[in-house]
């Protein structure tokens, strides 16, 4: 491939002879097929002595060497952020060693670094990094990324990135049948302690085991490593609340879950960021990031549906989630520090009162439909008239002359009407024969 030595010479690769008045095209067009996901998978093939390595055992210099080779062909500024999810999604490298690459790439002592020209350009109120080819990027450019990432943040705000990772984690909790009380829709992103503090994304407790987990959910599309504050704020918060940590990520590096390993923190990566699959304006949203693919890169999402039934039959991802969750043996023992979150645990359950201690203070109960007395006529009612436990005194006493707690005598009450409702089924059955 050639080498654009001037910037006039670049500028007619777009505007056509150089010398056209107005505004340039756009290069970032969605048209084009270099933004889309897999399309620099073979931009590479014509160096064979790089190309027959594995990603995993390429040294950082053919890296480097690879980003060099993308900014180049792209031929227009490119974000950062697409640069690292092309080598990491279309190319496998990995993002610790992406980073490190770029790093170099931005030194003039390096060779490479001396035609690759990093900036750092203010986009939509945020300092985005734009490496370009042997010159700045024009002001046009900088308005087609302006526009874009404008664009992206009113289609995806963090507040429904947030709440999208986290009604798509209850709703595996919830579709998987292990766990029980979990956290209600309206008040995920908000349990907090007993000091209002220290807040956790949702909570649910396994029905086989008895261990209650704090959660908390990233969904973001950075990696999260072994010195992220994600892990950390997991542990204290999930601790604060005397719970098992659970920390539920996009996207983690092999750093992070060696550290989660040795803290006793459980981590599920969903290997996808979690978004809604409309967008506000109700347009699909696999067709709004379509359109913004050039400053997205090739990054995995998965498009959550308002009822959770939908999403699991139109993603055979989301089903492999489920099962997966579903497979965490309750028999796990977390190591290391988490021990001792089972003990805080415990020492947490039992200075809570128990169901006898709390019932007099709670409403009662309704009795239930089963216990309703049988009609002629078939099926129960529901406004059919109660059957009267027979006693020994031959009447109800209540609570207070009694001395009982209301939840006792509520038990007795029903399990003589269970008793009655056998002996009535018993005689039918007998009158039948």
């Amino acid at each position: 491939m050639d080498i654009v030595t001037t910037e006039a010479q670049f500028a007619s690769r777009f505007t056509g002879s150089g010398h056209e008045r107005g505004r340039p095209r756009n290069p970032y067009n969605k048209d084009k097929c270099q933004w889309r996901p897999g399309a620099t998978s073979e931009w590479f093939g014509a160096e064979p002595a790089i190309a027959a390595l594995r990603p995993a055992s390429r040294n950082q210099e053919d890296i480097r060497w690879y980003a060099y080779g993308l900014i180049m062909q792209f031929q227009v500024p490119v974000l950062r952020r697409v640069i690292e999810a092309v080598l990491v999604f279309d190319h496998g490298f990995k993002p610790k060693a992406i980073t490190e690459a770029l790093y170099k790439l931005e030194k003039h002592e390096y060779m490479g670094g001396r035609h690759i020209v990093c900036e750092r350009v203010q986009l939509d109120g945020k300092v985005h990094k734009v490496y370009s080819f042997r010159r700045l990027a024009t002001p046009a450019e900088r308005d087609y990324l302006q526009n874009l990432c404008g664009s992206l943040n009113k289609a995806l705000p963090n507040k429904a990135i947030g709440n999208a990772g986290e009604q798509y984690a209850r709703g595996l909790l919830i579709s998987s049948n292990q766990y029980c009380n979990i956290t209600q829709k309206s008040r995920l992103g908000q349990v907090v302690d007993q000091n209002g503090e220290n807040k956790l994304d949702l909570v649910a407790k396994d029905i086989q085991s008895g261990r209650t987990y704090g959660i908390s959910v990233k969904n973001q599309r950075e990696w999260i490593h072994s010195g992220h504050s994600a892990i950390k704020d997991c542990y204290n918060k999930a601790h604060a609340h005397g719970l098992l940590p659970w920390l539920i990520v996009s996207f983690a590096d092999s750093s992070a879950i060696k550290r989660c390993e040795r803290d006793g923190i459980r981590l599920t990566v969903l290997n996808r960021q979690i978004v809604p699959a409309e967008a506000s304006d109700g347009r699909r949203m696999r067709n709004v990031l379509r359109e913004l693919w050039s400053v997205i890169g090739p990054r995995p999402f998965e498009f959550l549906h308002a009822r959770f039934d939908r999403t699991l039959k139109s993603s055979s991802a989301t089903v492999a989630d489920v099962a997966a969750i579903r497979s965490l043996t309750s028999s796990h023992e977390p190591s290391g520090a988490s021990r001792a979150s089972d003990t805080s645990l415990v020492h947490t359950a039992a200075a809570t009162p128990n169901a006898e201690q709390l019932a007099p203070n709670m409403k009662r109960k309704r009795i239930p439909y089963l216990c309703r007395s049988p009609q002629k006529n078939g099926p129960y009612r529901k406004d059919a008239p109660l059957v009267t436990p027979p006693q020994e005194d031959g009447k109800l006493t209540s609570p207070e002359k009694r001395q009982i707690p209301r939840s006792l005598q509520d038990a007795q009450r029903i399990a003589a009407l269970q008793s009655t409702f056998e002996r009535s089924a018993h005689c039918q059955e007998m009158e039948a024969c």
